[in-house]
């Protein structure tokens, strides 16, 4: 406008000498004048009535025609806006997951100046802290402005109950200063403080404050899922059914804080448990510093441990990435393929529309004959791709609205900060950014292409063979041969994920899954008994459970599957060793089992033999090892009737054999492990049974035998070697889904190549 208000003012008398005169000046800036007006009245649809006003007619006009005539070809308008839809619904639906998870800031102050830390010998196991080590750091780091310790098993399935419901909660449990050196603020309530019960950690308690005032944070997700977002969940009690010890619920988190990952609620750590440190870096002190120090004080205070582990290395991880795990390839991956599957869809469409074009191309040749410029045919044409991309918005909308849902239903475990997604609600605004972009992306290139041409070429076209111009061939030839490249990449990508999940549920495990069970009890009431009456208890239920109809054989455990190679490790020395040479040596899994665990879990003895009844508490202590221990070991030697001592020689335990390798803490590799038995040891509420038939028709027998031996105890978890075997499948088994249904959309939708 400003261009046409220029030139609408009267032109001056030019001060350089024009041979052609004043008014011949003057008729040139009256026809320049008169060409700018009637381009941007063909450009805009601004047209002058009568009486010089202006008016926006044009544009109406056309999107009408524009929606008659996609009514005239329902076949098209239904395949373009169906691409788009799908294409605009799963592209939105990634995004809104990509920005909720790893765009968005974590809820905590200055996250990228906080890390986790962790030493190792094995590199594939980390080693945790006492949390009197954790003091010590805390005392002798220069590098590190604070340090908070968190349960090195990270968070855990816990049944409790609120008032007189049960709930299954991950529970976890963190330093009193965990909150504080995070930086994060409560959402409702206040969050866990340094005088909330460090001491306890010093003084040997129990935890939970000086004054056995136990509390608990819970998370946003836990409060809007259990509690429904009620204002009026502080003061009220969630009371742990395994120890029977009640926690007021003081504040909720903010969302999207998700660490250790899974976390419903936060208690106090116990003086008893091992711990892996989040700290907070000092100003100035770049990360190759701190683990640096922290490696050289960890081995310092590693010497006041009972039993040293002598830590060889330290890792220093990102807050930020300790978080995400390994989320974060996965996420970028199934992006990148939401975005090239949309690229796919405008690339569709876009040839859609050229081929439409080229169809309809006499009718453009008779607008421009009859005086209708480029602007005007650009305008017709884009007014149809913006009704068809409206269309295919809405349609995506919902979609992504859709596969949100279905994907937070399917969402493993694993995946973090599920609550900012379902916090992020109807994702309308991403919605509207992809359509926006869709619609430009496919709608300028095949306008410009059909809008353009030579009449009298067009003209003499022969329209019984639908033949079309050379540029729109090489534009359809370009169109299809990025199409074809994109769609390759994903086939090799889905290829690619798909094999590997192969791979992993195809992995030898070392034992015959099927038929295999877990179950986990609740029994409180064992705190306060001494060792022998456990071990009655014990050998009384593993009694009553064996004669169960359906129950073939059942032997205790001490985890549930896959819990990691770095939970129940104990230090060993080997017969004839030096302290020294025994301090070199890794911790080793251990496991205890009974006399039936091999039989339950069809494990193969190599050599030797396995756990007998006979092996008691007065008898001598044995042990039974995995093939690659025992070759780790004794390498080239028989390890049959060789000793180690946990610890020292002291406790002397004597290998009577060797069994296969299993894949029972870890999914992806073997764990080396040492098996011993378990009326030597005590094993805990946890044990593994092989069936006759279905889990679901032996478990009512199970715990009603359970309640008639105590009423306190109660069976609150059983699951299938399948169902377990699920969670590290799980990210696996979501990615190789959406990523094949992104492939299996593009291969069954129609596509311009075919229906030309």
């Amino acid at each position: 406008m400003w261009l046409e208000a220029a030139l609408s003012r009267q032109p001056r008398q030019s001060i350089f000498w024009m041979p052609w005169g004043r008014k011949s000046h003057v008729r040139l800036v009256s026809d320049v004048r008169r060409w700018v007006r009637t381009c941007l009245s063909r450009m805009t649809g601004i047209v002058r009535d009568s009486r010089g006003f202006r008016t926006l007619v044009r544009p109406a006009e056309e999107l009408r025609y524009g929606l008659c005539s996609l009514r005239r070809t329902p076949a098209f308008t239904a395949a373009a806006v169906l691409i788009l839809g799908l294409g605009i619904g799963m592209s939105t639906a990634m995004f809104t997951v990509f920005r909720a998870v790893l765009i968005q800031e974590l809820p905590v102050r200055d996250p990228d100046r906080l890390v986790s830390l962790w030493t190792y010998r094995d590199p594939t196991v980390t080693l945790a802290l006492v949390p009197q080590q954790l003091v010590g750091l805390q005392r002798e780091s220069r590098t590190l402005q604070d340090a908070a310790g968190v349960v090195h098993y990270g968070a855990v399935a816990a049944p409790v109950t609120e008032g007189d419901r049960s709930l299954a909660l991950d529970q976890a449990m963190v330093t009193a200063n965990f909150f504080t050196v995070l930086g994060a603020r409560p959402l409702l309530g206040r969050l866990l403080q340094p005088e909330d019960g460090d001491d306890a950690l010093l003084l040997g308690g129990r935890g939970g404050g000086p004054a056995g005032r136990e509390v608990a944070v819970i998370s946003y997700q836990t409060w809007q899922r259990d509690f429904g977002g009620d204002p009026g969940v502080l003061g009220r009690r969630l009371t742990t059914s395994y120890n029977q010890v009640s926690y007021s619920i003081i504040g909720v988190a903010p969302p999207g804080l998700d660490y250790p990952v899974g976390a419903d609620y936060w208690i106090l750590l116990r003086p008893i448990d091992l711990v892996n440190v989040v700290a907070r870096l000092a100003p100035g002190v770049t990360p190759e510093a701190a683990r640096s120090e922290f490696l050289s004080i960890a081995r310092v205070l590693d010497r006041e441990r009972t039993i040293p582990v002598e830590p060889t290395a330290a890792t220093l991880e990102p807050f930020t990435d300790a978080v995400l795990g390994n989320s974060r390839p996965i996420l970028i991956t199934l992006s990148a393929a939401a975005v090239m599957l949309l690229i796919i869809a405008c690339v569709n469409v876009g040839s859609l529309l050229l081929m439409r074009a080229t169809l309809r191309a006499r009718e453009i040749v008779i607008r421009r004959a009859l005086g209708a410029g480029y602007g005007s045919v650009a305008r017709l044409l884009l007014g149809e791709s913006a009704l068809l991309g409206v269309a295919g918005g809405t349609l995506g909308l919902v979609c992504a609205v859709a596969l949100l849902r279905v994907l937070l239903a399917l969402a493993p475990a694993q995946l973090p900060r599920l609550d900012m997604i379902r916090l992020g609600g109807m994702p309308i605004a991403v919605a509207i950014g992809v359509t926006l972009a869709a619609v430009l992306f496919f709608g300028v290139f095949p306008v410009m292409a059909a809008a353009r041409g030579n009449l009298a070429s067009a003209l003499r076209l022969d329209t019984r063979t639908g033949t079309g111009t050379r540029q729109r061939h090489r534009l359809r030839r370009s169109l299809v041969a990025s199409q074809v490249a994109l769609a390759l990449l994903m086939l090799v990508a889905a290829g690619l994920l798909a094999r590997s999940l192969q791979r992993l549920q195809q992995v030898e495990l070392g034992y015959d899954e099927e038929g295999l069970s877990i179950v986990e009890l609740v029994m409180p009431s064992m705190l306060s008994e001494s060792f022998e009456q456990r071990l009655a208890l014990y050998e009384e239920l593993f009694r009553r459970v064996g004669a169960v109809s359906g129950v073939i054989a059942l032997t205790p455990v001490l985890y549930r599957p896959f819990v990691g190679a770095n939970v129940g490790q104990i230090p060993i020395m080997r017969e004839g060793q030096s302290q020294a040479e025994a301090e070199a040596n890794p911790p080793i899994p251990y496991e205890v089992v009974g006399p039936d665990y091999f039989r339950v879990f069809g494990v193969p003895i190599l050599r030797g033999r396995g756990i007998l009844d006979s092996d008691r508490v007065d008898a001598p202590r044995v042990a039974v090892l995995s093939e690659a221990l025992a070759q780790r070991l004794w390498p080239d030697e028989d390890p049959i009737g060789k000793e180690f001592g946990v610890g020292s020689m002291a406790n002397r335990i004597r290998v009577v054999g060797v069994a296969g390798d299993i894949r029972f803490r870890r999914l992806r590799e073997p764990t080396p492990t040492i098996f011993v038995s378990w009326r030597q040891t005590l094993p805990q509420a946890t044990f593994a049974i092989r069936t006759r038939g279905e889990l679901a028709t032996v478990l009512p027998a199970i715990r009603q035998v359970v309640r008639d031996l105590r009423p306190q105890m109660d069976l609150w978890r059983a699951g299938t070697m399948d169902d377990y075997l699920d969670e590290p499948l799980a990210p696996a088994r979501l990615s190789a889904l959406l990523l094949s249904s992104l492939r299996s959309w593009h291969c069954c939708s129609p596509r311009s190549d075919c229906m030309g």
